[in-house]
């Protein structure tokens, strides 16, 4: 196996706006694509490669006894031996947003009893494709 390569284009902003004391904002943009990812290559796919497309290389990774019954040969429990190899490819495009706010609770006369703190962290993930094998 050989590492995986990626090409990563991001960038984001940070605002704490001084209208609103205690409140801090932050999105990020991300455009996210990884080549030659490491993954196991399907079992279905395998066999669609061998039976269908003849290729020795998927064929040489089925496993039959000889009355031709898959094999329990893999650690997922098929007669299909499913590599960990550098196949395929994942792209990833969306924006990470947070947001907290802190309110002082000396501020409405609960003097020494702290503050409360709101958070929200969020993804929206505009698109996410993952291709599991060669092509």
């Amino acid at each position: 196996m050989k590492p995986e390569s990626s090409d990563t284009k991001s960038f984001g902003i940070v605002f704490t706006p001084t209208f609103l004391k205690g409140f801090t904002g932050s999105v990020d943009y991300y455009d996210i694509f990884i080549d030659s990812a490491i993954q196991v290559q399907n079992g279905n796919v395998i066999q669609i490669e061998c039976y269908k497309f003849h290729l020795p290389t998927a064929c040489a990774l089925i496993h039959r006894d000889a009355t031709g019954t898959l094999l329990d040969t893999s650690t997922l429990g098929t007669g299909v031996s499913q590599l960990v190899q550098n196949i395929g490819s994942v792209a990833t495009t969306g924006v990470d947003y947070a947001a907290s706010y802190r309110f002082d609770l000396d501020a409405v006369g609960l003097n020494g009893a702290g503050g409360l703190s709101f958070v929200l962290n969020g993804t929206y993930t505009e698109k996410l494709e993952n291709t599991n094998g060669p092509g």
